[in-house]
């Protein structure tokens, strides 16, 4: 459907067919592409997260905040420790959220919709109230530089999701965890 659809605006839409809008609708299309698989592995298992996209938004803040200027204000010493401490630390948030959603879910018998709909709402109003509403800067260049490296012109986020889908893929359909 994706490729039809392109094939139609590069038809209908003068100049549309660069490889720069290709890879700029690739890259944007990542962290929607990392979220499905998620939730296909919820959805496989007969249930339903609403909460995924609260997850990685929180994550991405939290990681946003640790590896800024303004969350620790020096900033990791040295340098290359910066990737390693933020991602962990957003995985860290990401299992904590997964964990909360299935104690709710295991131990208090609340269905996963409700759940998970609930914690959308709060994990959502974390993320605003994290940072009061507003955007961090200060990035440090060792974490924008996972945001933008790039592979033979090809965003490395893309490259990055393209290997999740072939691993999810065969720990689906190989290996008895599918």
């Amino acid at each position: 459907i994706l490729l039809a659809l392109l094939a139609g605006f590069c038809a209908a839409i003068p100049g549309y067919a660069q490889t720069g809008i290709f890879f700029n609708i690739l890259e944007q299309s990542t962290f929607v592409g990392l979220l499905s698989v998620s939730l296909a592995i919820v959805i496989i298992a007969g249930q339903m997260d609403l909460s995924c996209e609260a997850a990685m938004a929180l994550s991405a803040m939290v990681t946003a905040w640790l590896g800024s200027t303004q969350g620790l204000n020096v900033g990791f010493s040295p340098g290359w420790l910066v990737v390693p401490a933020t991602l962990a630390a957003a995985l860290c948030v990401g299992v904590a959220i997964g964990l909360f959603n299935a104690l709710l879910v295991l131990r208090f018998g609340l269905t996963s919709f409700i759940a998970t709909l609930a914690t959308y709402i709060f994990f959502r109003g974390a993320v605003v109230a994290f940072n009061g509403g507003k955007g961090i800067f200060g990035l440090s260049p060792e974490l924008r530089s996972v945001a933008t490296f790039r592979v033979l012109s090809t965003p490395g986020l893309a490259l990055i999701t393209i290997a999740v889908f072939v691993v999810f893929s065969f720990l689906l359909r190989k290996t008895p965890f599918g």
